[in-house]
């Protein structure tokens, strides 16, 4: 009963905005991506893959919820620089 439901709301016209979105996957290795040598690439693979979506005016970029390999806020130098990335 859920699934029909869902599929008649799913074909409801109904009024919005077009929001465009990038979602970025990194492909990065999970049994590398906490080692501390590493962490700086994964940063820039994501970072860089962002800026390239820029290429289609998207209205947001989604990253995975655990793109980072840091704590965010605990590890205030990668945070800083995240920080920075998203504001430019």
């Amino acid at each position: 009963m859920t699934i029909i439901y869902g599929q008649m709301r799913l074909r409801e016209h109904r009024a919005g905005n077009l929001v465009r979105a990038s979602i970025i996957q990194g492909n990065i290795e999970q049994d590398r991506k906490w080692e501390p040598l590493y962490q700086d690439a994964v940063l820039a693979t994501y970072k860089d893959l962002s800026l390239k979506a820029t290429a289609s005016s998207p209205s947001i970029i989604v990253w995975p919820e655990t793109a980072v390999p840091f704590f965010f806020m605990a590890d205030t130098s990668y945070s800083r620089e995240l920080v920075a990335f998203q504001d430019n």
